[in-house]
C-alpha cells in the first residue's frame, strides 16, 4: 500500500473527530506526516504535509522542489520553483500563478531543506496589511493521496 493511501485510510478513521487529527506513513523515500483540521466523506482541512528523509547532497533540495513541482500539477494553481539557496541547499516552490482575489493573493508554498525536509502548505499574503499567515488547505482524499505520494517519489 502507497504512504498516500495509508494517509487517507487513517484519515477517513477519524472522520468527525475534534481536530486536530494526525496521520503518518513511510513512502520509499521518505517519512510522510499530515495534520488535519477536520476531515469528512470527500476531503480533509489540512495545516500542513511534512515529510522527512535523510540529508541530500549539495543540489538536492533544488532537484527534490523542482520534481514535485512538475508532478503537483492537481492543486488549485501550479508549482513553480522560485528560490534556490545553493549554498545552503535549500528551495521553495510558490504556485505561479498564485490565487488572487482583492487584496489576498492565496498560493501553495513547498519549503525544501538539505536536511532531507519538504513541507508544504498554504498561505493568505494580505497586501493593504502587509501581512502573512498560513491558512488550511482543503484537500480530496485523491488529491492528498496523490501529494503524500508526489512528496516522496519526487525525492532525489
Amino acid at each position: 500500500m502507497s504512504a498516500g493511501k495509508e494517509i487517507v485510510d487513517q484519515l477517513r478513521r477519524h472522520k468527525g473527530q475534534a481536530a486536530p487529527v494526525e496521520a503518518s506513513a513511510s513512502g520509499d523515500r521518505t517519512r510522510v506526516r499530515v495534520r488535519a483540521q477536520q476531515v469528512d466523506e470527500i476531503g480533509a482541512r489540512l495545516d500542513e504535509v511534512e515529510a522527512e528523509s535523510p540529508p541530500l547532497g549539495p543540489g538536492g533540495a533544488e532537484r527534490w522542489a523542482r520534481e514535485f513541482a512538475e508532478r503537483a500539477r492537481y492543486l488549485l494553481e501550479p508549482l513553480d520553483v522560485i528560490e534556490v539557496d545553493k549554498q545552503e541547499n535549500e528551495a521553495i516552490a510558490r504556485s505561479n500563478p498564485p490565487d488572487r482575489s482583492g487584496d489576498a493573493i492565496d498560493y501553495y508554498e513547498a519549503h525544501v531543506s538539505g536536511t532531507g525536509r519538504a513541507v508544504v502548505r498554504r498561505y493568505r499574503y494580505d497586501r493593504q496589511n502587509r501581512t502573512r499567515q498560513q491558512t488550511p488547505m482543503d484537500l480530496s482524499h485523491e488529491q492528498i493521496r496523490r501529494l503524500v505520494d508526489d512528496i516522496d517519489a519526487s525525492r532525489p
